[in-house]
């Protein structure tokens, strides 16, 4: 039996390249979320534990296997502000992340980085800070 090559419909393509843009977008996180935990010096664990997710979740993430969640990216956004990076958006489409001069050198956990869980991303932040200043001391 032969196979003939057919015509793909349209409606194939478009979602062809969906899928391309959606595979762009999660290796994008992927990278900025690997980049940044390494600019902290955090292991995929400490990073899951400041989020309330598991090491796996992080992993998965990181290596663009999942989709994370708005309140996901929103929770690992507000955690990288609070430790001092930033991400920005390019014109070319890829990103930048900036690292302040005072984080260059010794990686270690940074004070008072607790951003809200994923479970209780609508908390109120104040009650996570003072846990946390609670817990340092």
């Amino acid at each position: 039996m032969r196979r003939t090559l057919s015509k793909p419909d349209a409606y194939q393509i478009l979602v062809g390249r969906q899928d391309n843009h959606q595979q762009r977008d999660r290796l994008l996180v992927a990278m900025a979320v690997r980049m940044a935990r390494a600019a902290l010096g955090w292991s995929q664990s400490e990073l899951g534990q400041f989020l309330g997710m598991s090491q796996r979740a992080i992993h998965r993430i990181e290596q663009g296997h999942s989709e994370p969640r708005r309140t996901t990216l929103l929770a690992i956004e507000t955690l990288l502000t609070k430790a001092g990076l930033k991400i920005e958006d390019r014109s070319d489409g890829g990103f930048s992340l900036i690292v302040p001069a005072s984080m260059l050198g010794d990686a270690c956990a940074p004070v008072n980085v607790a951003a809200p869980s994923l479970a209780d991303f609508s908390a109120d932040a104040d009650e996570s800070d003072a846990a946390v200043e609670l817990a340092r001391h």
